[in-house]
């Protein structure tokens, strides 16, 4: 019983240093900060939109004709491959 006790009691301790911590650093905010007030306050005014008329992009590249020519080796002078000479 003791035991539940002393858990119960470190894990308040833990969430209180918790919420400090993070109260200081300023992601839980206690009440109404003065930053906010004077953002607001000091907005500048909205920047007019672009509206783009015309693109311009480069030519396509034209299709061009591939030859691939392969030549093939004899059996025996393939690197690695000796199938069916029982030397391995």
């Amino acid at each position: 019983m003791t035991h539940r006790i002393a858990l119960f009691l470190a894990s308040l301790a833990a969430a209180a240093v918790l919420a400090f911590g993070l109260a200081v650093t300023g992601l839980v905010p206690l009440g109404p900060s003065p930053s906010v007030d004077t953002v607001a306050a000091t907005d500048p005014p909205p920047q007019p939109t672009v509206h783009v008329d015309t693109v311009y992009l480069t030519a396509p590249v034209p299709a061009q004709d591939v030859t691939v020519t392969r030549t093939a080796q004899s059996n025996g002078e393939r690197d690695n491959e000796h199938e069916g000479r029982g030397d391995d």
